[in-house]
């Protein structure tokens, strides 16, 4: 520990040197400084980008770079949540390191040497410390960009590139990467055999087996509770239901509180998410008054649309809800379904929810549905497991215990199909129901996640996933931290588990509101 706070304080020393001897060289290049963990750093100012767009930026300047160079280089497909990948002959490794040394434009950039086994070595320098005739196996390069000198949102190494050097085997006269990386590191030589090294790298970068290549679209659920017109209609609607068959908290009015949630789950969409296919948002004939319906990658679903039958309309029970979302025309086979409170943390890929052979994947959490009789006191999720698991024990004669993350659910429609189809009562006995009961099942929740893993069509998955309340002092500490470190896949704001006063809800609406703007600031096209 010692030695290593110790490894910290000199980076940070070495750092400072390096920036302090390069200032005017990085004002001139636009780039502004500020303090970020214990040390200064170099950055350029946006007011407005997406991280896939910078990604894409700085792929075209290292190229054009190359170019100017006359130095040839092939990419290799990597993720949109990792850098490019960019490979050059070593033969031409010190022009190239000579050469972005040299750039006054880019004197803000940061470099970081990889081994050959790809990892990391040492920490970034500023590009005035790179040096040719050293020996890189690889060099990852990249420019940090924020909106101002206090937001921790930025784009950095991820959205940069890494240059990987690659040798000639003379006695097989192929190239042989330096460093390591998922698709390839022998192909035909570039000079000697033009044809088969495009063949040999087109291969290589093609889809996998595991890559995951369907469209694959995201579903939201979502209610202003706000709304005097939607506050009338439930209003009616519990006058004329019977509230004995209510589960806890099914009218409970923080249930359906909008604290713009959607606004901020959209935006870490388009940051973290750019693969997404098509997004659609189901509402009881509500539309929030920021969103842009211009944009053709977002459809506003009514209820009224996707219910088979008036029966159970109007709706306040996301189980029926959920048990209707089949239903919507257009739909792709595979997609996300999200809770409004559901947001992306950083980037992340669609191999996180889904395999390359589309079996989709489900994130249990340690609490545990019990093997008691549903109780009053039972919460919605507890009684929909539960109600699922004597199903599930009939068809298939297993049973479970585990709960699941509040985060997306990956759905495959063609199971939900099948899943529905035998058990079609119980679905429509969840649509009728207007407010939460003990009959209801989670559709695209644990009846699926069970279902389509009895079947053989999901597994167990991992994602790095926080569950905040911001009515605690607890979960507000953790908000703050998560905005900080920006750890976390997908975070939850869940704040209807606490009871709070009218001020107290009126105090975690401004906290949520606030925070959700730290830690995503950009608008995105899915805004007016």
């Amino acid at each position: 520990m010692a030695k290593s706070c110790l490894f910290y304080a000199i980076y940070c020393l070495v750092h400072l040197i390096d920036v302090f001897s390069n200032l005017k060289r990085i004002k001139c290049a636009g780039a502004i400084l500020r303090i970020r963990d214990g040390f200064v750093q170099a950055f350029k100012v946006r007011t407005d980008f997406k991280l896939s767009s910078v990604r894409a930026q700085t792929n075209a300047e290292l190229r054009s770079i190359l170019h100017e160079l006359a130095v040839e280089a092939w990419e290799i497909t990597s993720p949109s949540n990792l850098p490019t990948h960019l490979g050059i002959l070593s033969d031409h490794r010190d022009i190239v390191v000579d050469a972005l040394r040299r750039q006054a434009n880019l004197a803000n950039w940061y470099w970081q040497e990889l081994s050959e086994s790809g990892g990391r070595i040492g920490p970034p320098r500023l590009f005035s410390k790179l040096r040719s005739g050293n020996n890189y196996a690889a060099i990852q390069v990249f420019e940090i960009v924020s909106i101002d000198r206090f937001s921790t949102f930025q784009a950095d190494g991820s959205q940069g590139v890494i240059l990987t050097f690659w040798d000639l085997d003379s006695s097989s006269d192929r190239l042989i990467a330096r460093a390591w990386n998922e698709r390839v590191t022998e192909v035909e030589n570039l000079a000697t055999r033009k044809r088969d090294f495009s063949q040999s790298l087109m291969m290589a970068n093609s889809h996998r087996i595991t890559d995951v290549d369907f469209p694959i679209d995201v579903v939201y659920t979502w209610v202003d509770g706000s709304d005097h017109k939607w506050q009338e209609i439930k209003a009616d609607a519990l006058s004329l239901d019977d509230p004995e068959a209510f589960i806890q908290s099914a009218i409970d009015e923080a249930r359906f509180a909008d604290h713009d949630e959607l606004k901020f789950s959209l935006r870490s969409i388009e940051q973290f998410a750019p693969w997404i296919n098509h997004i659609w948002v189901v509402t009881a004939g509500q539309v929030p008054s920021w969103l842009n319906t211009e944009n053709d990658k977002i459809t506003v679903v009514d209820h009224n649309d996707i219910w088979k039958e008036d029966d159970g309309l109007p709706s306040f029970n996301s189980h029926a809800i959920e048990a209707n979302i089949n239903n919507i025309g257009g739909l792709s086979r595979y997609f996300l379904y999200f809770n409004d409170d559901f947001i992306l943390g950083r980037p992340v890929r669609p191999e996180t929810f889904f395999h390359g052979n589309g079996i989709t994947k489900f994130f249990e959490s340690k609490a545990l549905v019990d093997f008691i009789k549903v109780q009053p006191l039972d919460n919605a999720s507890t009684v929909a497991a539960k109600n699922a698991r004597g199903v599930i024990l009939e068809r298939f004669a297993r049973s479970f215990s585990r709960k699941f993350y509040h985060a997306p659910s990956a759905i495959d429609r063609s199971v939900l199909t099948l899943m529905e189809a035998e058990n079609e009562e119980l679905f429509d006995l969840t649509r009728r129901a207007r407010f939460r009961q003990n009959s209801d099942i989670a559709a695209v929740g644990s009846f699926y996640f069970n279902w389509a893993n009895a079947m053989g069509r999901a597994v167990p998955g991992r994602i790095a996933y926080a569950y905040i309340d911001p009515a605690t002092s607890m979960g507000r500490k953790l908000l703050t931290r998560v905005i900080k470190r920006r750890n976390y896949d997908t975070i939850c704001i869940n704040d209807g588990s606490t009871n709070e006063t009218d001020l107290q809800r009126y105090e975690s609406d401004l906290f949520i509101k606030s925070s959700l703007q730290k830690f995503l600031p950009i608008k995105s096209s899915f805004e007016k």
